[in-house]
């Protein structure tokens, strides 16, 4: 079987952004979830710590698996036509 170079790379930039979104932007979207549930204002410093600091590091593949899963979905339709 041969690699095709591009789609293996294409891929794994998809993998990296996916990573850096989920480390660098998903915190401040679920800001609101972390602000209810400390009943406290938190910094820049304090949502980092939280974050990676918490057993929920599951999250930072999250946002790739769901790009994986939505791809697949519209592969899946246009394989249907």
């Amino acid at each position: 079987m041969k690699i095709n170079k591009k789609k293996l790379a294409r891929e794994w930039l998809i993998f990296i952004i996916s990573i850096i979104f989920a480390i660098f932007i998903l915190p401040w979207l679920l800001y609101p979830i972390i602000f209810i549930s400390n009943d406290e204002f938190l910094g820049f410093t304090e949502i980092y710590s939280l974050w990676f600091e918490s057993e929920v590091r599951i999250l930072y593949v999250v946002p790739y698996i769901i790009i994986q899963f939505i791809r697949s979905i519209i592969w899946a339709i246009k394989n249907l036509k």
